[in-house]
């Protein structure tokens, strides 16, 4: 309990020690040893949870697992000893990636699960682990069964967080991310509308000094923005620019986030500037696409994204002034980003395209006969990448 309180090493330590003589005191036979087994294996996880040493989690399975084959079906220690042993293999599955410890969390959770009744008090702790295991097993996958697993665990584990309870905010974004995945394969407007209401909600529990309103902040904008794409509704997207506008004030300099969040404002200006044609957007979203390329290191996976975005904002400023100088930079910006995808990339054929217009419109200014020669060398290899019934093959070819 001191240690509960405290979080000092030392009483951990002191823990550990009397568990481990006590274990010595309780054979087989003895009553208290399944107790015993559990408490030292639990302890033994907080260690590791502060030390990282894969010696304490080894060790905390394989008490565990001595557990668990003393208290056979029907037995009360049952469910905490499933559930102990479900946390030490999810635990080294974090630590070590192997399948067979994610597939052991899973069946000893839904097992757990379904020995323990609506109100026991270990089920809201079986349900998050269990939805977060089918989760990471989603993520290597794809399984569309396990994806609305994860759904229904975290919409039942919502209910049994009433308003007010400190976990409810964690699990409204735990549901919010899930059906965030749903709506990337089903592109479904109901998806989008049920992340929107659990981002909004969690937004509410989350005050403006709460670490967590940045990020909470920027997913919600990214689901607004995602409507506005299915909807074209311009409250969306004026909500989704407010949202990062204060996303980004909480990130300050230096935060590991501020580039995205930089990034992603950019995008949203880019769809006002679209509605608009706002100079003072489109300004804004070549400082900010600048600021992102600038906080972004070299390998990061986001900068040919960046560079295509930047090369953009360069291209409508060219058509509004007729700047050479943005022209140029347009083309260097995609020519980095066309550098930096990999053959075969998604993004490979629309970068392409979009240099080849860009040497295009610098042809139709000076009239190099160079750049014409780029531009059909571009189309050319564009059109390698899209095979018949693309949507992009029909532009490509004329």
């Amino acid at each position: 309990d001191r240690y509960n309180r405290s979080g000092s090493a030392e009483d951990l330590e002191e823990v550990i020690r009397v568990q481990t003589e006590v274990l010595k005191l309780c054979p087989a036979s003895h009553p208290s040893r399944v107790g015993t087994l559990n408490n030292l294996a639990n302890a033994l996880g907080d260690r590791y949870r502060r030390s990282g040493s894969l010696i304490d989690i080894e060790e905390g399975i394989r008490l565990c697992t001595e557990a668990l084959g003393l208290c056979p079906p029907g037995n009360p220690d049952r469910v905490g000893t499933l559930v102990n042993l479900a946390n030490a293999r999810g635990s080294r599955y974090e630590h070590s990636g192997s399948v067979d410890d994610l597939e052991e969390n899973i069946r000893m959770s839904t097992e757990a699960l379904e020995l323990c009744s609506p109100d026991h008090p270990f089920r809201t702790g079986i349900l998050s682990n269990l939805a977060g295991a089918l989760n990471d097993r989603y993520g290597r996958t794809r399984s569309l069964e396990d994806l609305e697993a994860v759904i229904q665990l975290q919409t039942e584990r919502l209910k049994l967080y009433p308003s007010g309870h400190p976990l409810r905010g964690d699990t409204l974004i735990d549901l919010a991310n899930a059906f965030s995945d749903r709506y990337d394969r089903s592109r479904s407007p109901d998806d989008i509308a049920k992340r929107i209401q659990a981002l909004t909600e969690a937004l509410d529990l989350h005050l403006p000094d709460h670490p967590s309103r940045a990020g909470i902040l920027n997913n919600l904008a990214g689901a607004l923005n995602a409507r506005y794409g299915l909807t074209g509704s311009p409250d969306d997207l004026t909500k989704s620019i407010q949202m990062l506008t204060e996303s980004l004030e909480l990130y300050p300099p230096g935060h590991p986030h501020r580039a995205r969040v930089t990034s992603n404002l950019a995008i949203a200006l880019s769809g006002r500037y679209g509605r608009t044609g706002s100079t003072h957007d489109l300004e804004e979203m070549i400082r900010l696409h600048t600021e992102a390329l600038r906080l972004q290191p070299p390998q990061s996976p986001d900068r040919a994204s960046t560079l295509n975005h930047l090369a953009n904002a360069f291209g409508y400023r060219y058509e509004r002034l007729g700047s050479l100088n943005d022209l140029a930079k347009q083309i260097d910006l995609l020519t980095e980003a066309l550098e930096l995808l990999p053959p075969g990339h998604s993004s490979c054929a629309v970068t392409l395209n979009n240099l080849a217009i860009a040497f295009s419109n610098r042809y139709a200014r000076l009239g190099s006969p160079e750049d014409l020669q780029e531009r059909i060398r571009l189309l050319e290899e564009a059109l390698d990448l899209l095979p018949p019934g693309h949507p992009f093959r029909t532009a490509t070819l004329n």
